[in-house]
């Protein structure tokens, strides 16, 4: 049984649910890691996500420095690590932007220039590879346990400088991927990039350049969603059978424009094509409302990243075999290290007729099989329930139940053994087990 607010008493069932994919997807916002005033809201020094964490499964960490000198480079990888710590603290998947390490920039500071071929790219690549390792925020070979679920290659290329030259790939895009696939830490990682609106959605100047990524998209917000759809009909056309798709849907109000239909890209996002939703964006700019200060999109866009995040980041546990006045076990959210609580329910299920007994937090040492469970690097999911005399006297000879509680709001599911055991009632059918003495 699942549930949403145990001491609410009711059940709320969520619009959305994402279907079963055996290929991971994601939800999360463009341009995910800038602060509030960076984009001229100053109401708030905080990043977006440290708002929007909750309900988002991959975070897009975008800024750079501006250039790619030593000056320059040091402020990316400074902005960089920033977000990567934010995001792993908050238990979300990145997608870390490569452009700064694998290609030089030419132009000024204010992102107008271009992105030009880099000769040290592979070995810049393999430095920050190494940083990336030894920080913890990339374990080669294992995704569960990285933080980087991604790599945002360079934003725009055709627009960027990097569009194809003699029908083949562009050689500084091609040199830059070649750095990233060339490192064996990054090779299967996913390589993205949106595509913009300079070749009036032919996309033919980046036909090539295409082929080299796994996951991408395109961005125009002045689309009706008829056109949104045959110009995005026609990027799947130059889309080989293994690369995936990046929806981009407008989600701010800029110059009386309106936002798409938050449902309707819900709805594109179920296809087994498609690698991520990624909605532009949350915070609101001069003259434009983002998601976060748009009360009806932000309903709809918080429901429909729970359903992704609840699909990533299932709680799960398991009650262990109980020992005198003890219940013991073990839960979590998984992927998450942050500890979560359980609730404990006597003589029936939540809502079903059971009885509320506590809350109690799940932040005991856990075995290493208990971080293997949880895709976590280590671990403090354990639970003890010492339960009160009164319930074992009252309650003796009926299940008991412990429900997980999801640390952001999603489901609060039954733990594994829930109800299978009894409080002190050694002839309780298949499963004879004396829980407490007297």
């Amino acid at each position: 049984m699942r549930f949403r607010s145990i001491l609410a008493g009711f059940l709320l069932v969520l619009p959305y649910a994402v279907s079963a994919q055996a290929t991971q997807k994601y939800f999360g916002y463009f341009y995910n890691d800038v602060s509030a005033a960076t984009v001229n809201n100053q109401d708030s020094p905080q990043t977006a996500l440290s708002e929007n964490y909750g309900h988002i499964t991959l975070n897009h960490i975008d800024d750079w420095g501006g250039a790619t000198d030593a000056t320059g480079l040091s402020e990316s990888n400074r902005k960089l690590f920033k977000g990567l710590a934010e995001a792993k603290s908050l238990g979300v998947k990145a997608m870390i932007t490569a452009a700064p390490f694998v290609f030089l920039y030419t132009g000024d500071l204010q992102h107008t220039g271009v992105w030009v071929n880099d000769p040290n790219a592979a070995k810049k690549w393999s430095a920050l590879v190494d940083q990336l390792v030894s920080n913890g925020y990339l374990v080669p070979g294992n995704p569960p346990l990285s933080t980087v679920a991604a790599i945002y290659v360079v934003d725009e290329p055709s627009g960027s400088g990097l569009a194809d030259q003699n029908n083949q790939p562009n050689p500084a895009l091609a040199n830059a991927i070649s750095a990233i696939r060339g490192d064996v830490r990054t090779t299967s990682i996913p390589l993205a990039s949106i595509m913009a609106d300079t070749a009036r959605q032919s996309f033919n100047d980046i036909q090539a350049g295409i082929k080299l990524f796994d996951w991408v998209g395109f961005d125009n917000y002045s689309l009706s969603q008829s056109a949104w759809d045959g110009t995005y009909n026609n990027l799947r056309s130059k889309l080989s059978v293994n690369q995936r798709t990046i929806l981009v849907p407008l989600a701010d109000s800029c110059d009386g424009s309106s936002p798409q239909d938050p449902d309707l890209f819900f709805t594109k996002s179920q296809s087994s094509e498609v690698a991520l939703l990624m909605p532009f964006h949350w915070w609101s700019r001069t003259g434009c409302f983002g998601v976060r200060d748009i009360p009806s999109i932000r309903s709809k866009y918080e429901e429909i990243g729970l359903a992704f995040k609840e699909s990533t980041n299932p709680v799960i546990g398991a009650i262990d075999k109980p020992r005198g006045a003890l219940i013991t076990g073990w839960a979590c959210n998984s992927g998450i290290s942050t500890s979560i609580s359980v609730d404990l329910y006597v003589g029936g299920l939540a809502g079903g007729g059971g009885v509320a007994v506590g809350r109690y937090p799940a932040n005991l040492a856990s075995d290493p099989s208990v971080s293997t469970s949880c895709q976590v690097g280590s671990s403090a999911f354990n639970f003890k329930i010492v339960v009160p005399a009164n319930i074992r006297h009252q309650y003796r000879g009926q299940p008991f139940y412990v429900y997980g509680i999801s640390g952001f709001g999603g489901d609060n599911p039954t733990l594994t053994n829930a109800g299978m055991y009894n409080i002190q009632n050694p002839n309780s059918g298949p499963v004879v087990t004396e829980l407490f003495d007297d």
